[in-house]
């Protein structure tokens, strides 16, 4: 019901741009004292524009649509296979999980798991990137002990001590920060699932958190 009435209001805004468009060249040609030779193929040309606009903004739409529901679905997918849940607001996780409490844990897609025996978090969300809107995914892992806060890009990984700096450099190119702070690992990355190999990726946080609990309890 809601994907058809969303289609419903995209028709329909896209008959507005189209014949505003046209509307809109018709009443400055009329009171530019235009003839009809000149002002119906001017207004014919406005509505073309105006058709393509909506449809490309549209099939931009449908795009953003199918990229959320590919995400959606590898995220459950994912939380499926670790014992986890996955869901769009952190408010709605049920269970002793921790990380959905974190004030950094918010997104357009949510999960958490238990991989490896560590509590793991997944959010998937867009924000402003360039000219656009970019889709990034943060790994968040909850860690054993508490560690002194670290935030740092991924060329600059040794800025963490070994073996985590080594972990980290085992990592995917599109690695954007690492962050540590209190009993939380935050890896970000560029892009959403089915774009990652979400699995990879959640497995090299995990891998990263085992090596800064091994690191502290030496």
């Amino acid at each position: 019901m809601g994907a058809r009435s969303g289609g419903t209001d995209n028709t329909a805004a896209g008959g507005l741009l189209v014949g505003g468009s046209a509307l809109t060249v018709l009443i400055v040609g009329l009171l530019m004292g235009l003839t009809p030779f000149v002002l119906v193929p001017a207004v014919a040309a406005s509505a073309a524009a105006g058709g393509v606009i909506a449809f490309m903004a549209t099939a931009g739409q449908r795009r953003d649509m199918r990229r959320w529901q590919e995400a959606a679905v590898a995220l459950s997918a994912w939380a499926g296979r670790h014992a986890g849940q996955s869901e769009t607001n952190p408010a709605a996780f049920t269970g002793d999980w921790t990380l959905p409490a974190s004030p950094r844990f918010v997104g357009s897609i949510l999960a958490v798991g238990r991989p490896d025996g560590f509590e793991v978090g997944v959010s998937c969300y867009t924000q402003p990137d360039g000219e656009g809107f970019g889709r990034h995914t943060t790994i968040f892992v909850r860690l054993r002990h508490e560690h002194p806060p670290v935030r740092a890009r991924w060329r600059f990984r040794r800025r963490f001590a070994e073996p985590v700096a080594g972990k980290l450099a085992e990592l995917a190119v599109c690695v954007e920060l690492v962050e540590v702070e209190d009993r939380e690992l935050r890896i970000f990355y560029s892009g959403w699932p089915e774009a990652l190999e979400l699995e990879a990726c959640v497995d090299g946080a995990v891998e990263v958190a085992r090596a800064l609990d091994r690191g502290d309890s030496r």
